[in-house]
């Protein structure tokens, strides 16, 4: 199927020339603001399949959505600094709808039919209404657009993953059970960060020696407290462990994000901003997660579980075999 690229165009309709006030996220659950409904459409279509490349990683696609947002209504309310520069006419209108068939710029592949017949598009498309100032709107979301997809072109995103092999010997990171497949984005500590200077800016120093008194402590407390039926851990770590399981942490904190913004009652310029550093933060910290996932190449508890033993040089004490964990 024929794909093409649904992107964040921002369409500026609610505030006019002469509103002096700052418009304020509804309190009413229904009704959230521009900012919070789009972002709530966006995670939905990084969870379609085939919403984009298997190889992309979706943080990526949320911190461009939200720095395009974050920029327009910045440029037309201004407050803070802008992550690109961009001005814009104080009459255009700030309140930030994507998606529009006249203001399509790269973010996500979809479907061809998606495009236009998604339910939030034609929904943003008839709420905004027409005139001046909606023009300068567009015209600000389609430069805000334009810019941070400038900015991320040629950032690495789109290089093929490099297959990942794994090494022998006590504590190099083996494929994990149940389906024992490759690791993921291989790719990513070399792509480029929104803030960061590199991946590898604030990399943690190395794990601790498989054979080191600390491996020993550390084990021994992660078995204890990973064991299904361990006597040791408490019911309130079992919940924050399932929490934490539950779904991929950009969609957590987006979703933690949105009930924060209404709950206190937001204005449009703040939960832009919100987003914009929330998304950013969380992108810059995969690039460096991955970087350091692949420069140590650290094994998993599930693995070191089930080696025969493993001693410590000072200690000397072997750890037993864990059991199964989950």
């Amino acid at each position: 199927m024929t794909k093409m690229l649904l992107t964040v165009a921002l369409l500026c309709a609610s505030l006019s020339l002469q509103g002096t006030g700052v418009g304020r996220a509804s309190s009413d659950a229904s009704q959230p603001d521009q900012v919070i409904q789009w972002n709530r459409t966006l995670l939905q279509i990084l969870q379609t399949p085939g919403a984009q490349p298997a190889t992309i990683h979706p943080t990526r696609s949320l911190a461009i959505v939200h720095l395009a947002i974050y920029d327009a209504v910045n440029a037309i309310r201004g407050g803070h600094a802008p992550y690109l520069v961009l001005h814009a006419p104080r009459s255009a209108s700030p309140d930030c709808r994507s998606g529009g068939s006249g203001a399509h710029r790269p973010a996500f592949p979809l479907p061809e039919p998606e495009v236009g017949d998604r339910r939030e598009v034609r929904d943003s498309l008839s709420q905004i209404g027409s005139g001046a100032h909606v023009r300068q709107g567009i015209r600000v979301g389609e430069e805000a657009a334009n810019a941070i997809l400038a900015a991320r072109a040629n950032d690495g995103s789109d290089s093929t993953p490099p297959m990942f092999v794994p090494q022998s010997g006590p504590g190099e990171y083996q494929l994990t059970p149940p389906n024992f497949k490759q690791p993921v984005f291989t790719n990513w500590p070399d792509v480029r960060p929104f803030v960061l200077e590199s991946g590898d800016q604030f990399r943690p120093p190395p794990p601790p020696a498989v054979t080191s008194p600390r491996y020993t402590t550390d084990f021994n407390e992660i078995k204890s407290l990973g064991e299904i039926k361990s006597t040791t851990r408490s019911a309130d770590q079992t919940d924050i462990g399932r929490f934490w399981g539950a779904a991929p942490v950009q969609n957590v904190w987006n979703q933690i994000a949105q009930t924060a913004g209404m709950s206190f009652d937001n204005s449009l310029e703040q939960n832009a901003r919100l987003f914009a550093l929330l998304d950013t933060s969380l992108a810059d910290g995969v690039i460096a997660l991955y970087d350091s996932k692949y420069a140590y190449h650290r094994w998993r508890p599930v693995t070191a579980s089930r080696r025969p033993t493993t001693t410590a040089t000072r200690t000397r004490r072997a750890i037993p075999t864990g059991p199964r964990w989950r």
